[in-house]
């Protein structure tokens, strides 16, 4: 376990802030992203097909991001682009309860359906004694939209008894973005090899509205209204990743990775993600002040292993666990602090299975399987399932994977009616995220 302490402002004393503790535990969860969850994507379709693993795979210049240590696998000059697609579906529901305290049926008032694109690429050059490389990777995504029609619920003496009332829309967007320079040799059967990580981000622009057409007390608001404001990184930062790789015999290899990622200090101009003790996830408020918040993320440690039996090597099994610990998240309106506020986070494992086959010379089909545990809830653990193959013609190689993941659990309405506070009224929210990769890779010898 490992203490979280906060500095928050005088405007907003009594909140309990604890944004970004969702950090590499509630990916799958859109609404989430504003809150700075610095959880990479995975940049390549090879891992992406095989569990999400990326430390005991030899990913070609991709290794930079993954482990360092494996870039000697690139054996002359590699280059690859990915792009990344993700479909995430949303719900928003209300359950109707009888008189006898039972769910009648659950009353589905939102279901927003969108897709978004992350961009990926890489290249390096193996020499005969060492192998260098160079990627630049999407680190996070804050996108997220939502859009809610407003209905009039009148009598049947009207001819149209649903007319609308107006919208509630929320939309959030931009990224940090990964850059990694790394070098790798071997010695004998241990590799080793380390890599540099500069973070950068546009700003993050979260934009709320509510737009009335004609009163109604479903409406989070009486007028219409627009909020924009934008949250920064203050400055790049600079990370570092090691890694390391044994080979045991011909069939087994051992790998290991450490990140370890700089302080990132971002700054907001209006909404704040925080948390009361009567909230069990974190919110959005908006803030009458600008605010400074500093993310110091220990360092991740990520073990694997990959077997792959018998002379011909057709077929690799691999195995990963990633140890997250708690992260410190400073708070503060200016330098100088007016109050703290204790909090314990625990550490949380991440799990990454994958198998891959060649059914033939040119044909690796690919199946996954990965387990993230949340260090706020286990409600809001995430499991993917993954399935990928590849293409290959000469020096030129086209993988593909997809992955699937779902995902429940309560929370209040974003947008609660004027006059009312959203406390106490969870409601259902079912998410559901299809992604789909694509990687192409030309390799010269």
């Amino acid at each position: 376990m490992k203490k979280m302490k906060m500095i928050y402002t005088k405007r907003m004393v009594r909140v309990s802030l604890l944004t970004l503790i969702l950090i590499g535990t509630v990916a799958g969860q859109s609404y989430f992203n504003g809150m700075g969850l610095l959880t990479p994507a995975i940049p390549d379709a090879r891992s992406g097909g095989m569990g999400l693993a990326r430390t005991a795979i030899v990913q070609g210049p991709w290794s930079v991001a993954g482990n360092p240590a494996q870039l000697g696998g690139l054996g002359g000059f590699g280059f690859s682009a990915s792009i990344i697609l993700d479909q995430v579906s949303e719900e928003r529901s209300i359950e109707a309860i009888d008189q006898f305290n039972d769910v009648v049926t659950k009353n589905i008032y939102a279901s927003n359906t969108n897709s978004f694109r992350k961009y990926a690429a890489a290249l390096g050059y193996g020499f005969e004694l060492f192998a260098v490389a160079y990627a630049m990777v999407p680190i996070h995504d804050y996108g997220y939209k939502y859009s809610e029609e407003i209905r009039l619920s009148l009598s049947s003496s009207y001819y149209n008894r649903d007319p609308l009332a107006g919208y509630h829309i929320l939309e959030m967007s931009g990224q940090v973005m990964g850059n990694y320079l790394g070098v790798s040799t071997a010695l004998g059967p241990l590799s080793l090899g380390g890599s540099f990580v500069l973070y950068t981000a546009n700003d993050l622009l979260i934009d709320k509205a509510v737009s009335v057409i004609s009163v109604d007390d479903a409406l989070a608001s009486d007028t219409s209204y627009r909020y924009q404001t934008t949250h920064k990184l203050e400055e790049s930062t600079l990370g570092m990743n090691l890694g390391l790789s044994y080979e045991v015999n011909d069939d087994i290899s051992l790998h290991y990775v450490i990140d370890k990622t700089g302080d990132l200090t971002f700054l907001s101009n209006g909404f704040v993600p925080y948390a009361d003790s009567t909230l069990r996830y974190p919110e959005y408020r908006m803030a009458d002040s600008s605010l400074q918040y500093t993310l110091e993320k220990p360092a991740v440690h990520r073990f694997g292993i990959a077997f792959s039996p018998g002379q011909k090597q057709r077929t690799l099994a691999v195995f990963e666990l990633e140890l997250h610990q708690g992260q410190t998240i400073t708070y503060s309106e200016s330098f100088q602090s007016s109050e703290t506020f204790d909090y314990d986070l625990g550490d949380t494992r991440i799990y990454h299975v994958g198998l891959e086959h060649w059914a033939s010379a040119t044909l690796p089909l690919r199946m996954g399987y990965s387990y993230e545990e949340s260090s706020l809830d286990k409600s809001l653990s995430m499991t993917q399932f993954t399935v990928g193959g590849s293409l290959i013609h000469g020096s030129f190689q086209v993988d593909m994977s997809g992955q699937v993941s779902s995902l429940g659990y309560s929370y209040p309405d974003i947008f609660p009616p004027a006059g009312t506070s959203s406390i106490g009224t969870n409601e259902s929210v079912n998410e559901s995220v299809l992604s789909l990769l694509v990687t192409a890779s030309y390799k010269l010898p």
